[in-house]
């Protein structure tokens, strides 16, 4: 068994959910990302973005997906093109650029600007019985029902998710646990990306490198910025792609660091983040 299979296996999927329901398509979708299908990698990888990270949400599943997709980042078959996932895509990129770029929306979505401190008073709200919250939660795991778009064949959705949706300190508990979750998951994702800031293909290292930056916000990298600045310093020196060069300045910025090897750099889309 690959470890990929392994890793799948590892994880109740049915205990877990997504934008649309419970996650037990999850690991139809993992192992599509590498197969041999172009079209169902490129759904695989719509999957990541319509369900995993819908509308910038993040779900019980998202964690354990998304740490599994960070840990294909390596796998050379991660390097094949893939061409269609979203309306707006424009040309075929690398399979691990598109991984990439959904792992830069990863982090932003957890948040991590917000301390824990703050997630978890909402997690565990005072004087609220936690038996009474995982009563709601098994009965909206219940209900087979879907929102119906047709409204004139459209049925009530059943009292338990109604009771769900109007429970505004259940669905803070719901979500903060989630988010909670899925901050666990940040420092394995920047061990993973770390190695592609300085990838052959700027189309792998831009994505690679603002998910890196963003990562630092995490609490417990802290003390990595100098070995990354460092990093993107020696990119930068070496890019000959101005837009490259010009996302190396942003993110050095928001370390908090002179783009030194771009301080002489007079290409127009460069100086605006000089």
């Amino acid at each position: 068994m690959d470890s990929l299979r392994r890793a799948v296996l590892q994880v109740d999927w049915d205990d877990l959910e997504h934008a649309y329901g419970r996650a037990s398509d999850a690991p139809a979708r993992l192992l599509a990302l590498v197969g041999d299908d172009p079209q169902a990698r490129a759904d695989a990888v719509g999957y990541l973005d319509a369900a995993m990270l819908h509308q910038g949400s993040v779900y019980s599943a998202t964690g354990p997906f998304v740490r599994i997709v960070a840990g294909l980042l390596g796998d050379p078959r991660t390097a094949v093109p893939v061409a269609d996932v979203l309306p707006w895509d424009t040309a075929p990129r690398p399979l691990r650029a598109a991984l990439l770029n959904y792992l830069v929306l990863f982090v932003e979505a957890c948040r991590l600007e917000v301390r824990d401190e703050e997630l978890i008073r909402d997690a565990h709200p005072a004087g609220r019985d936690e038996a009474d919250l995982q009563r709601i939660r098994e009965a909206v795991r219940a209900c087979d029902w879907r929102l119906d778009p047709d409204p004139a064949t459209r049925t009530p959705p059943p009292p338990a998710l109604v009771e769900a949706a109007d429970d505004r300190e259940y669905g803070l508990a719901m979500a903060a646990r989630d988010l909670l979750a899925c901050r666990k998951v940040v420092p394995d994702v920047f061990d993973a990306i770390l190695p592609l800031v300085g990838d052959a293909d700027a189309d792998v290292r831009t994505p690679a490198a603002t998910a890196a930056v963003y990562c630092l916000r995490h609490e417990s990298l802290g003390g990595r910025e100098a070995a990354l600045a460092e990093l993107l310093e020696d990119t930068a020196a070496r890019s000959s792609e101005p837009r490259e060069r010009a996302a190396i300045a942003r993110l050095l910025g928001m370390l908090g660091r002179r783009p030194e090897s771009l301080l002489h750099d007079r290409h127009d889309v460069v100086q605006r983040y000089l």
